[in-house]
């Protein structure tokens, strides 16, 4: 079911990653806030997350990094943080990644060509 667009509101649960076959999450464009839950790095079929358009504060988990099926990733428009991790960079099927319209620092990691 498409989450996006529905208003949805509050913090993001840990349980989340108990969804262990979850392939596709589409949260863009609610008003979900909080940290990112380190715990969706446990989603190991995830190929596409999108988290834009949020209100969600913190860094961008390391954990992300685990998510070697994943290939699309949006994380912009939010009101994140600190430094990409260098895992998040070289995720070997990532193909496309937003992360624009945040509060991050630091120099860009340099992404590798797989």
């Amino acid at each position: 079911r498409q989450m996006a667009n529905n208003g949805l509101s509050g913090a993001l649960s840990p349980s989340i990653g108990n969804l262990s076959y979850l392939q596709t999450m589409l949260l863009q464009n609610n008003r979900i806030s909080g940290e990112i839950p380190p715990e969706i790095g446990k989603l190991a079929n995830l190929k596409a997350l999108d988290l834009s358009g949020n209100q969600f504060i913190g860094e961008i988990p390391n954990s992300l990094g685990q998510l070697t099926q994943l290939n699309y990733l949006r994380l912009d428009k939010n009101n994140l943080s600190g430094q990409i991790p260098i895992d998040v960079a070289k995720l070997p099927g990532l193909t496309f990644l937003d992360i624009s319209f945040n509060n991050l620092s630091g120099t860009v990691p340099k992404i590798y060509a797989h």
